[in-house]
């Protein structure tokens, strides 16, 4: 594959499945998405948060030629040289900020936000804080696109549904990193592993109360879930994590996985936005959960006060063409 495709493709599927997740929960407040100016704000996210992937192969480039795995590391593979890598990532990196903060500078901030914290992420090697960093990045990317699609934060309420994906996904890439334990049992009875599984346990229960608000987005995220989890699982079971081969197969699986995932997601949301009412139910016990709700009603506002103080007297170009 050419160096550029194999570069950005299996970025650009990860962004759209954090996209298509944004949009399907926002379907549960009956929220309709600024499609034109969510798009190009997502893009131009993107293009800034790009600059963190070509730093990380930069910096990793010795680790990567010695232990090759991903087939997207075209620095590491040598489709690329670490000049041309350099001179991107000069070039690249002030033109995306400057674009994306001229269209919004919220998005701008936030994009700014999720590269240093995945820069100062490189540079750290315990899995526990390396994940922990990565789940604070995968966050940012979330109230990101929630920004940019419906110009406001991610509802209280829904937090811990994004953090519970973000905890999720740092566990899987933190079995990646001790995948030379071989053995699946071995990697969960990692100590850092353990406590990574912890936080998502306890982010998953905070989670569930939201998810009551629909039963039909409960079970479709349910079913999302086990796209994914079961055939990973099986592979990893199956093959182990030693060899490399197993890895890139897992790698490739991967991004399949996350594509699929995203059309099921955004097929789900326009069927609950086209067939309304009858998919509109909640679990008969959520009803006593309104004081949960009531009460993320205040963060809400504190978040709207913090980002009307940081960003009030400011219009990007979004503000004025929209």
């Amino acid at each position: 594959m050419h160096p550029a495709p194999a570069f950005l493709i299996p970025k650009a599927v990860r962004k759209a499945n954090l996209v298509a997740l944004v949009i399907f929960v926002g379907t549960i407040l009956g929220a309709t998405p600024n499609w034109a100016a969510g798009t190009v704000g997502a893009l131009l996210f993107f293009i800034a948060y790009l600059n963190t992937y070509i730093y990380n192969d930069i910096v990793d480039l010795k680790d990567d030629i010695a232990s090759p795995t991903y087939g997207e590391k075209v620095l590491a593979h040598g489709a690329a040289t670490l000049r041309q890598f350099i001179a991107l990532l000069g070039n690249l990196g002030p033109a995306a900020f400057f674009l994306v903060t001229f269209w919004d500078p919220v998005l701008g901030a936030l994009a700014l936000a999720a590269v240093l914290l995945n820069n100062l992420r490189t540079h750290i090697r315990r899995v526990l804080f390396r994940q922990a960093l990565l789940t604070l990045v995968e966050f940012v990317n979330f109230e990101a696109f929630w920004w940019a699609y419906y110009e406001t934060g991610i509802p209280a309420v829904f937090v811990p549904v994004f953090l519970t994906y973000a905890l999720l996904y740092a566990a899987s890439h933190g079995a990646y990193k001790l995948r030379s334990q071989k053995d699946l049992l071995r990697i969960v009875g990692n100590r850092d592993m353990r406590l990574l599984i912890a936080a998502t346990v306890l982010s998953a229960i905070f989670a569930f109360p939201a998810l009551l608000l629909s039963v039909y987005h409960f079970v479709i995220l349910l079913i999302a879930l086990a796209l994914y989890a079961y055939p990973q699982y099986r592979l990893v079971a199956r093959r182990g994590m030693a060899s490399r081969e197993t890895v890139r197969v897992v790698a490739n699986q991967h991004h399949l996985l996350m594509l699929l995932i995203a059309v099921v997601l955004l097929a789900s949301a326009a069927a609950y936005q086209w067939m309304g009412l009858p998919l509109r139910q909640m679990v008969p016990f959520s009803e006593q959960l309104a004081p949960y709700y009531h009460t993320a009603e205040y963060f809400d506002q504190l978040q709207r006060l913090l980002i009307e103080y940081a960003f009030g007297g400011i219009r990007g170009l979004k503000g004025k063409v929209m």
